[in-house]
């Protein structure tokens, strides 16, 4: 997503939270839609926000195996 190692600098800054919330599948969107997100990388296991991206008209489907997908936004971001 858009989260690295350093985890205290982003959470004071409140991205952290922002990562959770748009893994969660709840107000992911949102999240997504406020960093300007073009492309999603993700796990499929199991994973709300890659089961809402792949079931939403918005986003296509660039890369898919058993393990992962890519998904790109349909559209201008926001």
């Amino acid at each position: 997503m858009f989260v690295e190692s350093r985890v205290d600098i982003f959470e004071y800054a409140g991205v952290f939270r922002d990562y959770q919330t748009a893994k969660s599948g709840v107000g992911s969107l949102d999240v997504l839609d406020k960093y300007h997100i073009r492309y999603v990388l993700h796990s499929k296991k199991n994973e709300p926000l890659a089961h809402l991206l792949m079931h939403n008209s918005g986003w296509k489907v660039d890369y898919e195996d058993d393990m992962a997908v890519l998904l790109e936004r349909v559209g201008p971001v926001p």
